[in-house]
């Protein structure tokens, strides 16, 4: 037994042992360090050359599309507006402020030449008509009617403390006709033509 163990299993375990390390165990191995390592190298080599490519074509047109879009675009727009639309539109904004100021000069030698001559035509004979015949005639009438001298002394008297002293003046006895009021006094006096003469 002790020979069969020594001579034969021990040999045929040795020897699938063997069998197992370089059939099974190391090819594995030698397959990943020699083939599968360098290969996952390279292609993350690749890849990353790749990314970084891509990076840079990026950046290339980022750069290429920034510098169309400011040559095609934003230049254009600049100079336009500095070298055309500001002029125009300070030229128009100083046309505006000159014709309204001609427009307030047209409005205003306008309206001098519409008043003046209204005021010339139409108000100073109003005036002159009111000041030369409607005065005088409403003066005559009043002092050429003592009736109204006397209703108006009586409806449109001064009335209250003022009213009352007066009154109380005219019925005072011995008034001077120079003090008397709107009563019949002063109806009479102003009939007489003494109204206001100066007390003796």
């Amino acid at each position: 037994m002790t020979g069969l163990r020594r001579y034969v299993l021990v040999p045929l375990a040795l020897a699938a042992a063997w069998l197992a390390d370089h059939l099974v165990v190391r090819p594995p191995g030698w397959l990943y360090r020699e083939v599968l390592t360098p290969l996952g190298h390279g292609v993350a080599r690749l890849l990353d050359r790749v990314a970084r490519g891509i990076a840079a074509v990026g950046a290339g047109l980022r750069a290429a599309v920034g510098w169309l879009v400011a040559t095609l675009g934003v230049a254009p727009l600049r100079s336009l507006y500095r070298r055309v639309l500001a002029p125009v539109g300070r030229e128009t904004v100083a046309a505006f402020g000159v014709a309204r100021r001609v427009a307030g000069y047209i409005a205003r030698a306008v309206g001098r030449a519409v008043v003046r001559p209204a005021r010339n035509l139409v108000g100073a004979p109003v005036a002159r008509g009111h000041r030369t015949v409607c005065t005088p005639v409403g003066h005559f009438l009043r002092d050429r009617d003592p009736g109204a001298g006397q209703k108006g002394s009586r409806r449109g008297g001064p009335r209250g403390p003022v009213g009352a002293a007066l009154g109380a003046r005219d019925r005072t006895p011995g008034t001077p006709r120079c003090l008397a009021g709107p009563g019949r006094r002063g109806a009479a006096a102003r009939a007489q033509g003494t109204e206001g003469a100066p007390c003796a």
